[in-house]
Parts: structure tokens; sequence; C-alpha cells
């Protein structure tokens, strides 16, 4: 072999050599496309795992004390409250909070100056409310039976709450 068929292969495997020490791109863009898609999967997993550990609760005014919690189930609750506030100001806390309320003709009417009361004292002083809320992957309804036995008295509100885990979301709808 002559100098010259040396020299040439060496010259071979130098440029050999030096192509293969080169940064890697490739790699490093497959890295970067890696780590970003873990973190888009980790955001998504993150709030449907926060959504199971600690579902919202059903709307509820201010001013009230807890009586009575009952759990029947994992996100199928049932509590009961007492309220300072008049039963007219907790109906439109849950009217404005979107909640389709059944309530009787006379009860919580506004008069002339936009005040609520309650024109006929003989009517049951019971009014429902119901509403739906999505959230994460999941969907909650929720039930608000507010009743007082007078305008000045204290009012009573039981509320009740149901997580669709199956988060197929459900109609507010008031039931007869």
């Amino acid at each position: 072999m002559t100098d010259a068929e040396v020299n040439e292969n060496e010259a071979v495997t130098q440029n050999a050599d030096d192509s293969e020490q080169g940064f890697p791109w490739l790699l490093l863009l497959i890295g970067i496309a890696g780590i970003a898609l873990g973190i888009f999967i980790a955001t998504q997993v993150i709030g449907i795992l926060f959504a199971i550990i600690s579902p919202p609760d059903a709307p509820l005014p201010a001013n009230i004390t807890l009586v009575q919690h009952d759990n029947q189930s994992y996100g199928v609750d049932e509590w009961t409250y007492d309220s300072a506030d008049s039963p007219c100001d907790v109906l439109e806390f849950y009217q404005e909070a979107g909640g389709i309320c059944r309530v009787p003709p006379t009860w919580c009417v506004r008069d002339e100056n936009g005040v609520l009361s309650i024109d006929d004292v003989g009517v049951p002083l019971t009014a429902t409310c119901t509403g739906s809320q999505e959230f994460s992957i999941f969907a909650m309804r929720w039930r608000s039976s507010i009743s007082a036995s007078s305008i000045d008295g204290p009012t009573s509100l039981q509320v009740f709450r149901e997580v669709l885990w199956g988060g197929s979301p459900i109609e507010a709808t008031p039931t007869p």
C-alpha cells in the first residue's frame, strides 16, 4: 500500500469521525417535542385528578350555618343549613347563580320600590331551585330547597349535590 493510499484512507476515516461528532440537532428536536407532549398530557391529567379529588360544591349563599351533612356516596352529598337571611334573599341568590326555581306565585314578589316580599303568609314558605355545572370532563347537578316559618324568621336550606362521573351534562329542570 502506498503512502498516498494510506493518507487517503486516513482522510476518509477522519471525515467520517467529524460527521459523527457533530451536534445531534435531530435528537434535540425529538427530545424537546417529547417534553412538550409530556407537559401537555400532564396538564390534562392533573385537571382531571384534581376534579376527582376535590369536586366543586353546590352554590351556597353567605351567612349560613351548617346544621347537618350526609355523604351518601362519593360525590353525592346532602347538607342542611340555617341562614340569617330572609327566604327571598336566599331565593334571589340561587336565581342569580343560574338556578331554575319553583316558587309559589305569591312568594318573593317585588313591590314598586323593588323590595322582595311574600304577599300571602298562608302559603307554605317553600321553594326549590335546581341547576347544573360542568367542570373538567365531569358534570354536577344540585338542588336547593328553601323553607322558612315566616318571612322574618330563620331560613332553612337543604342542598343536594350529585357529581356525574360519566360527564354527561344535565339540564336543570324543575320537578313537579
